[in-house]
């Protein structure tokens, strides 16, 4: 079975198709439209990911077309996993972040106290951060 196998190249053919690397497949025009379309982009850092939105968009956005959508939450940035960067529509982040975070919430709770971090820390780190991000204001990691 070599890569010349028709099964193979059939599938190869339709995994492209389903992720939406076929001009004309998917009726993805910008990128929140593939984020959308994808639910999300995974990937190691924000330019692969955005790349990949773009390589999907029949407009072809360039870089800065793409942070724009980010910096307009047209599209959204979220961390579920240590390492692993996600792009996806604002409609699906706090669903999908809830979904893919539990056993790394359960992790972390478990090195708190290795840390030395207290539940009364825990407390006022999230009434102090949800206070900075009031009202839709954004913060970078060192800001917060």
């Amino acid at each position: 079975m070599g890569t010349t196998d028709p099964e193979i190249r059939r599938i190869r053919a339709l995994r492209l198709r389903a992720q939406g690397l076929v001009p004309g497949v998917r009726d993805w025009r910008t990128a929140p439209d593939a984020a959308r379309g994808m639910l999300a982009i995974q990937a190691q850092d924000g330019a692969a990911a955005r790349f990949a939105l773009s390589l999907r968009a029949s407009e072809r956005p360039d870089d800065a077309s793409v942070l724009a959508d980010l910096a307009e939450r047209r599209i959204t940035r979220n961390r579920p996993a240590r390492g692993t960067l996600q792009i996806t529509a604002p409609e699906d982040l706090h669903w999908l972040s809830a979904a893919l975070t539990v056993r790394s919430r359960a992790e972390a709770a478990k090195r708190r106290p290795q840390l030395g971090i207290t539940a009364t820390m825990m407390a006022d780190a999230e009434r102090i951060i949800r206070a900075e991000l009031a009202g839709g204001a954004s913060r970078t990691r060192p800001e917060l």
